[in-house]
């Protein structure tokens, strides 16, 4: 492939909470003068990013986009749905091409790609593709998702954010050599944060209350940490499917008052989480109701930037970012207990 100078970003939302490293890769583009422009799938209100053009795929362009917001918001008033006034994502992405000098499209999500695969397909810039996670998972995509991923790929680089991910895509018949290994960056301070010896130990997990993720695991295995003497309080900041059944487990247990649930948090709010906490957990596993695992766990990477030890399980790519016994401690999924003596553990050094 030619060196890359000039590059399309494709994303399918702009400023999604859970994206933090979508905004990572953009700034580190944008740094090296190599971000052409942004091209999003879903609307958004944002024309520019620090100089770089932020552009609606779905939206007509030029001067005749504002008349058609105008129709759409009077049809809207009436209850008629206005989906059919926007363009199709592929036609505005056939017009940015037609229209930028750009040297390479890098498509965030598989299933972008295959959302728009007959333009790729035909484009004369080179292709990468990167995949995170789910867009790996079958039972999370459409029909034929499988073999518009291979088909693309004889095209483009697959980019896996895990071993884990290539080591499934590869069951499908991607050539390795269509495929890199790149993990996701996070930020590292220079120095770690200091931490006084707490009188009672915050034990954070931060993400989607999901399946995979296991908290409701993590609530037990507090439970059962709690039983034994652990002196601790527990927050999970996310939220997803499973929060309900979480509150409904709080309320039923005996500690409750130690545990909290904030729901969703801003990027600011994390950080400062995490610079409460002393412990990380996550109780990853496989959810049959999806067929996912963890694809990665930027956010067990981000706690251990940080300077927190990490209490997690042998599942998906966290096997390849924690070490055992240096960064953290790992035991099997389902093994609430083997949880709850490694936060019983770190609770009493």
């Amino acid at each position: 492939m030619t060196a890359v100078r000039r590059v399309l970003v494709i994303q399918t939302f702009w400023g999604k909470r859970s994206n933090r490293f979508l905004a990572r890769q953009l700034e580190m583009l944008r740094r090296h003068d190599a971000l052409a422009a942004v091209g999003v799938l879903h609307p958004t209100g944002t024309r520019s990013w620090r100089g770089v053009p932020v552009v609606n795929l779905g939206d007509p362009p030029g001067p005749g986009g504002t008349a058609r917001w105008f129709v759409r918001g009077l049809l809207r008033r009436f209850g008629v749905s206005p989906v059919r006034l926007r363009r199709q994502p592929a036609e505005g992405l056939r017009s940015l091409l037609a229209s930028s000098s750009i040297d390479a499209i890098l498509c965030h999500y598989a299933t972008t790609s295959v959302a728009l695969q007959d333009v790729l397909k035909s484009a004369s810039e080179d292709l990468f593709i990167h995949l995170h996670g789910y867009d790996t998972f079958e039972k999370m995509c459409p029909d034929g998702h499988r073999e518009a991923v291979v088909d693309l790929s004889r095209r483009s680089m697959l980019i896996c954010n895990s071993e884990s991910t290539r080591s499934r895509v590869a069951q499908w018949g991607v050539d390795s050599d269509r495929m890199v290994l790149k993990y996701y960056g996070v930020e590292v301070p220079d120095q770690p944060q200091p931490r006084e010896a707490p009188q009672e130990t915050v034990i954070l997990q931060l993400g989607r209350l999901i399946g995979f993720k296991g908290p409701d695991r993590t609530i037990e295995a507090f439970e059962t940490a709690c039983s034994k003497g652990l002196k601790a309080q527990l927050v999970l900041a996310g939220d997803g499917p499973l929060r309900s059944l979480c509150e409904e487990m709080r309320q039923r247990s005996r500690y409750r008052d130690r545990i909290r649930l904030t729901g969703a948090v801003s990027w600011e709010e994390a950080d400062r989480l995490r610079s409460e906490a002393h412990v990380y957990t996550q109780h990853n596993l496989f959810d049959p109701s999806s067929g996912q695992v963890e694809a990665f766990g930027v956010a067990v990477v981000e706690a251990m930037a940080s300077g927190l030890p990490m209490v997690g399980t042998r599942s998906g790519g966290v096997v390849e970012t924690v070490v055992h016994g240096e960064t953290g401690a790992l035991v099997e999924p389902e093994d609430v207990d083997a949880q709850a003596e490694w936060l019983l553990r770190l609770g009493a050094d």
